[in-house]
């Protein structure tokens, strides 16, 4: 499996709290927090989409456009894997991979879900059908994180 060179992940806290965003090249590029209720940061779960091959934007300033172009695509890759994932995934077993054959030439997509706990773990195709549902919405709400 190649390294991802983007990875776009969705997190879910024990506090409720949810956490979206881009990595490119393994650095923090785009990020949206929703709070949770309390400072509990510990992770529920998580939900990777990592992207690498010939066909990926050729800098962090094109990701989010690119992204967008890929929801056609990538709605019927999340589809799929929630699919897979109806009754969720063994919490002794992770994470669930998936390679997407659904990807055009060119882009290799890998599905990477996990659950720290049952209930989470049996929630967990429908949060992965939800990313391809608000897709749209997720990737706009992305903010480009501060430079130090």
């Amino acid at each position: 499996m190649a390294k991802p060179k983007l990875t776009f992940y969705r997190q879910k806290r024990v506090d409720g709290g949810i956490r979206t965003g881009v990595e490119w090249l393994e650095s923090s590029l785009l990020q949206h927090f929703e709070p949770g209720d309390d400072d509990d940061s510990s992770l529920l779960w998580y939900i990777d989409l990592r992207f690498s091959g010939s066909r990926l934007p050729k800098g962090p300033d094109d990701v989010r456009d690119w992204l967008m172009k890929q929801k056609p695509w990538l709605g019927k890759a999340l589809n799929n894997g929630a699919k897979d994932l109806e009754v969720g995934v063994d919490a002794d077993v992770l994470p669930y991979l998936r390679n997407c054959r659904e990807a055009p030439p060119g882009i290799v997509l890998t599905l990477a879900a996990s659950a720290q706990r049952r209930v989470p773990a049996l929630e967990i195709g429908e949060a992965v059908g939800q990313i391809g549902r608000d897709w749209t919405e997720l990737v706009e709400s992305l903010e480009p994180l501060a430079v130090e």
